[in-house]
């Protein structure tokens, strides 16, 4: 056995001893959620940076689709408006 796992094991032991089993099932759960949102906010902006990439490849043609761009624009924005959101949900505010 590591000797990380029987550092963790003893925490564990400690934590649920101190403050409940509930207690340590909502800290897991509150890391699991951090873990969910990173991943969430990571497949956001790569979704942004090729929706990016996409815009400036019509664009770089001398007839391209203006709906679609506009399409693509909108749907970006939509998407830096999820990533901030995302941001401020890992990103604990200070001043509260």
């Amino acid at each position: 056995m590591s000797l990380d796992l029987i550092l963790l094991i003893i925490f564990l032991e400690i934590f649920t001893k101190s403050f409940g089993i509930l207690s340590l099932r909502l800290v897991i759960s509150g890391m699991m959620m951090k873990e969910d949102l990173m991943h969430k906010l990571d497949k956001l902006k790569d979704e942004h940076r090729t929706l990016e990439n996409k815009i400036l490849s019509l664009m770089s043609t001398t007839l391209y689709d203006q709906v679609n761009v506009q399409r693509l624009k909108k749907r970006k924005l939509q998407i830096k408006d999820e990533i901030i959101k995302l941001k401020t949900k890992l990103i604990p505010d200070i001043i509260a």
